[in-house]
């Protein structure tokens, strides 16, 4: 049996030698950035207020025939009842429309109240016509 010598050296590690804890420079911690888009208040204004009072006549509608049937009012939204034959945007149609993601503007919608405090809805309504 072959032993290998006990007093054998170690390869020297190549580079610099490092640093003590106490002269090393302190780097500047900064916090975690998501990289998912922000959107300002002012877009999220847009979007819901746009939710709001865009109307679609159904004959336009993307829904197959005989599901586009007009959304109901939520209660307490403060909206006006729509006009026969018209009906509110979905989440879909508006995701399209401004390049969002659907949940994102579901969750605005939820936060309605929030986004919205201090604007009043007036009686304006916005017919969109033309659908791609």
């Amino acid at each position: 049996m072959k032993t290998s010598p006990t007093n054998a050296k170690t390869p020297k590690r190549r580079g610099r030698p490092p640093k003590p804890i106490s002269e090393r420079a302190v780097s500047r911690i900064s916090p975690y950035r998501s990289n998912k888009p922000r959107h300002s208040i002012k877009k999220k204004k847009e979007v819901v207020i746009w939710l709001a009072y865009t109307q679609i006549p159904l004959k336009q509608s993307i829904a197959r025939q005989g599901f586009a049937l007009p959304t109901r009012q939520i209660s307490g939204d403060g909206l006006e009842p729509l006009e026969p034959g018209f009906r509110r945007p979905t989440f879909l149609e508006a995701a399209s429309f401004f390049k969002i993601c659907q949940s994102t503007i579901c969750g605005w919608w939820q936060l309605r109240k929030d986004l919205l405090k201090g604007f009043k809805f007036e009686n304006t309504v916005t017919t969109t016509t033309d659908q791609k």
